[in-house]
């Protein structure tokens, strides 16, 4: 099995059209049993899909779990098994817009092009979890879960005893 760490190599660790080229070099194309180290805080949806789309086509990718933060919980869905770390967490959230310079209708239609990206998340999360799409909208605000809490509600399919040196 490839071992590679899966983890942004900006300061904030955030997902970003150059992290995305990044994963999608390093995930393999054919069905071979990868394993990431996955440590990152959200970013970009759009990109985040890219990754998520590219690590389920794969069929054959683990993530071991630091950080899962915003789309990064979404992402971690896509693995085949989802390992979180005994001090891991994962963090789920409704998207931030930030809308500038835009009229009136092109800003209502970024808010609809949000809301489907937003309702495509939350069914991403309710197809590996045992939550409902409608309990992860209702998550508004930061909400994180330690590993136990997210064992529980199927965020993940285990808790790893790994400690880094």
């Amino acid at each position: 099995m490839n071992s590679l760490r899966l983890v942004p190599k900006n300061n904030d660790k955030e997902i970003t059209k150059k992290f995305g080229d990044f994963v999608l070099r390093k995930l393999p194309k054919k069905e071979t049993e990868t394993k990431f180290i996955f440590d990152c805080i959200g970013g970009d949806i759009d990109v985040g899909f890219r990754i998520y789309n590219a690590i389920r086509k794969n069929g054959k990718v683990d993530l071991d779990i630091k950080r899962a933060y915003s789309m990064g919980a979404v992402i971690i869905q896509g693995a085949r098994e989802r390992s979180i770390r005994w001090n891991g967490k994962i963090m789920i959230h409704e998207p931030n817009v930030q809308i500038t310079g835009l009229t009136l209708t092109e800003a209502k239609r970024y808010l609809r092009e949000v809301e489907r990206d937003y309702q495509r998340m939350c069914e991403i999360l309710a197809s590996r979890s045992n939550r409902s799409t409608r309990y992860w909208k209702s998550l508004r605000e930061d909400t994180y879960f330690s590993p136990a809490e997210s064992l529980r509600l199927g965020l993940v399919d285990s808790i790893s005893r790994y400690i880094e040196a």
